[in-house]
């Protein structure tokens, strides 16, 4: 006489496993996009860094350098990224604006479902006009802009211009800081600043977010405002 399962035990077993692994396949992915997060984060910050300390090789302290007093002038983004930045990046080249809007290498015009936009929903206010976009280079799409105080800022979207393209998740900003020849992490207002890193990624805007990471030694913490699951 053989023995096996009734067709009662073999759904009770499925309906088991399916349970489980409803609760634990979002974990795990989860895991998963917060590690390629910061691993591409990570990457992103020391590209930027790097071709920095290249160009103060060759150019001496970043605040004797052209245009940096000028950088609410897109030109002078413009011209600033063409020479200190894109030379010492492997493979960059500018996205000339009329190409990078018809083949939507970079980001489409508002109001597509793809522009940039914070954790509310809101759309981020940029335009193809006043952000100056870089090609991607390992699947991350950097571009420059302004932040309204006088400094240089620097987008990058980790994966491309691909959804959601939403701050804190697959969307961060460094800040240049001339005086110690390096891009930080964005705080908002506050580059140089460290204190109040949340708040600055629970709001709106969530521009403080990458601190946030840098901060909890290159780990998202479990209380991240942004899921990932």
């Amino acid at each position: 006489m053989k023995k096996g399962f009734t067709l009662a035990e073999v759904l009770i077993t499925l309906g088991i496993i399916g349970v489980v692994a409803a609760m634990t396949i979002p974990v795990l992915i989860g895991k998963h996009k917060k590690v390629e997060t910061v691993t591409k984060l990570k990457t992103a910050y020391a590209t930027i860094n790097n071709a920095f300390k290249l160009a103060v090789a060759d150019y001496g302290d970043m605040r004797n350098w052209e245009y940096i007093d000028n950088f609410d002038q897109p030109e002078a983004r413009k011209a600033f990224i063409d020479k200190y930045l894109i030379p010492y990046v492997k493979n960059a080249k500018p996205s000339e604006r009329a190409a990078y809007e018809a083949s939507q290498m970079g980001y489409p015009r508002y109001p597509s479902p793809y522009y940039p936009h914070q954790p509310n929903g809101s759309n981020v206010g940029m335009s193809s006009a006043n952000y100056y976009p870089i090609s991607l280079l390992n699947g991350i799409f950097y571009y420059s802009g302004f932040d309204g105080y006088g400094r240089l800022v620097l987008h990058v979207d980790l994966n491309g211009v691909n959804k959601p393209n939403l701050y804190g998740y697959d969307l961060f900003m460094f800040v240049l800081v001339p005086d110690k020849n390096v891009v930080k992490m964005s705080t908002y207002q506050y580059p140089y600043k460290t204190d109040g890193v949340y708040t600055y990624c629970r709001n709106t805007s969530a521009v403080g977010c990458g601190l946030v990471i840098e901060k909890n030694n290159w780990d998202i913490p479990d209380d991240y405002p942004i899921k990932f699951n």
